[in-house]
């Protein structure tokens, strides 16, 4: 079976890697960040604005969007919903 990078999720509190969850460790909540300078490839918060690459051997400035965020966090990293996606919906 292939491994999709984009569902994925680094927060064991979310029960394990594969599979998207939608708090701030889940790929489909980052950017996929390309530094044109290295090469080298990382994943960005939701809308953090920084175009620094986080590898130690370059760290310049200029990195791009190469897979933009699908949508917006909707969990924290405990794993509750955050307020703002609930969207109006009554519990």
């Amino acid at each position: 079976m292939a491994f999709d990078p984009s569902d994925y999720c680094s927060n064991p509190k979310c029960g394990g890697a594969a599979g998207a969850c939608g708090c701030p460790a889940d790929h489909n909540t980052q950017d996929l960040m390309r530094c044109p300078h290295c090469g080298g490839q990382w994943w960005r918060a939701h809308s953090a604005p920084s175009t620094t690459c986080l590898h130690t051997q370059c760290g310049r400035d200029g990195s791009v969007v190469v897979r933009p965020a699908r949508y917006a966090p909707t969990h924290d990293k405990d794993g509750n919903l955050l307020d703002d996606a609930q969207g109006g919906e009554s519990r």
